[in-house]
């Protein structure tokens, strides 16, 4: 697992401020940070020495922000008594740097006041500088952060076969959406681990059927067996309530996680994901109503962190997604659009492969007195009565239209007199054209209520 370690001095309340914010800004910008604010306000279960002495030995890159204070620690020339765990931390970097022969590609230097470069130590002044507070320096620190922790490209597993931990696709399972074939695919490549891929981003307008797909993922993953969670972010719930959301998961799967303080929840949820060693998919729903301090932690410290969860797979949807162009982590994930499904083969593929005429004729024919005779035959072919869509109220003219002739149909046939309809749309403009060809109308529910023995 590739981290950066940000190792800096506490000058004073401002200093810290600002690589603390300068931290969030880097996380925000898919970077994988650790920062001692982390662990604050219990501090480290080992104590700040040996956790900063931890951090600096074990990050793959270091970023050190230099100030005199550091200038000084480095020098060995900080007041006695004062900034011992600084002198001890930059001690254990001078031998990571002495040991690499001084092949520094692990470590840059990072300014976050420009006036503090003639601070930077010798042995650190042919090293790349950094400047967070320029554009175009802070861009060259991005381009040289995301270089050096890209990961290797994941090798997929061979076709019909699936990974460790995952199963093959199992047979059985209904799609019952019209369409949304091409997410499902990427969908089902993902939960049986045939794709390298550990994310699946979804947005779409309102009304685009965002929250229906979602349910059947949730359906597709408990026909995999597999554990699963979905976090609904329409209520702007507080962090701490997403994490006990996702802690639903199980103390089984999330073992730190479910003894940890609230604090510390969220880094345990971390390490939890990263062992786990059973799949689990997380799904959230709404991003665009995420406040702030959940999307830092989703896109700051969640997807960034893709390519170290062997068994973790995330779906994420709303009128708003995740910009993962600039993570790392990037070749993970997978964005994609919702929209309207205006083709007519659609619908008529999903009606026909689902049998959704068969219920209301079924309905029909148990009903005590009621002689129901298929002689329409229109099955998956159904005629409309054109007011779906708004139509009525965009162009009340054309449903009025499209209604006289569904009612002249039926009523052309030999012995109907009365025209059900299973559409709430149907009823009103299907009954105002039966009127005048002597047709009566009903809604299916009305003919259940009265065979109920309810009053109509």
């Amino acid at each position: 697992m590739s981290r950066v370690f940000i190792s800096y001095t506490h000058d004073n309340d401002e200093h810290t401020k600002r690589v603390r914010a300068l931290g969030t800004r880097l996380r925000r910008d898919g970077i994988d940070l650790v920062v001692d604010a982390d662990k604050e306000p219990a501090g480290p279960d080992e104590g700040w020495p040996a956790w900063s002495e931890k951090q600096a030995a074990s990050a793959d890159l270091l970023l050190l922000v230099v100030t005199r204070s550091f200038e000084r620690c480095w020098n060995g020339e900080a007041p006695a008594g004062m900034r011992l765990g600084a002198t001890h931390e930059i001690k254990v970097i001078r031998n990571r740097i002495y040991d690499a022969g001084y092949y520094t590609s692990f470590c840059r230097v990072l300014l976050v006041n420009a006036a503090d470069a003639q601070y930077v130590p010798l042995v650190l002044k042919g090293l790349q500088t950094f400047d967070s507070n320029d554009t175009q320096s802070y861009e060259g620190l991005l381009v040289w952060l995301r270089g050096a922790l890209a990961p290797p490209a994941a090798e997929a597993a061979a076709p019909g076969s699936a990974p460790p931990g995952w199963s093959p696709a199992r047979p059985g399972f209904e799609w019952t959406l019209a369409d949304r074939t091409q997410q499902f695919a990427t969908y089902q490549q993902m939960i049986t681990g045939t794709t390298a891929e550990r994310a699946l981003l979804v947005r779409g307008a309102g009304n685009c059927g965002k929250t229906v797909l979602l349910a059947q993922f949730l359906s597709y993953a408990q026909h995999q067996g597999l554990m699963r969670v979905l976090v609904d972010l329409k209520g702007c719930p507080a962090l701490d309530d997403v994490f006990r959301n996702l802690l639903e998961l199980g103390a089984a799967r999330l073992p730190r996680a479910a003894q940890s303080s609230p604090a510390e929840r969220g880094y345990w949820l971390l390490q939890d994901f990263e062992t786990s060693a059973a799949p689990v998919v997380l799904i959230f729903d709404v991003y665009e109503k995420a406040p702030e301090p959940v999307r830092d932690w989703i896109e700051g410290r969640l997807l960034v962190r893709l390519g170290s969860f062997a068994h973790v797979v995330i779906v994420i949807a709303g009128r708003e997604i995740p910009d993962v162009s600039r993570q790392t982590s990037s070749n993970l994930s997978v964005s994609t659009d919702l929209t309207p499904i205006v083709d007519v083969s659609s619908w008529l593929e999903w009606n026909k492969r689902l049998g959704k005429w068969k219920s209301p004729r079924e309905i029909l024919r148990a009903i005590p007195g009621l002689t129901f005779v298929d002689v329409d035959h229109v099955t998956q072919w159904s005629y409309c009565s054109g007011a779906g869509a708004n139509l009525a109220a965009e162009k009340p003219e054309l449903t009025a239209e499209i209604s006289r002739r569904r009612v002249a149909q039926a009523a052309a046939l030999d012995g109907v007199n009365t025209l059900v309809s299973a559409c709430p749309w149907s009823e009103r403009p299907l009954t105002e054209q039966g009127k005048e060809q002597g047709i009566e109308v009903f809604d299916i529910f009305e003919l259940v209520a009265e065979a109920a023995g309810f009053e109509v």
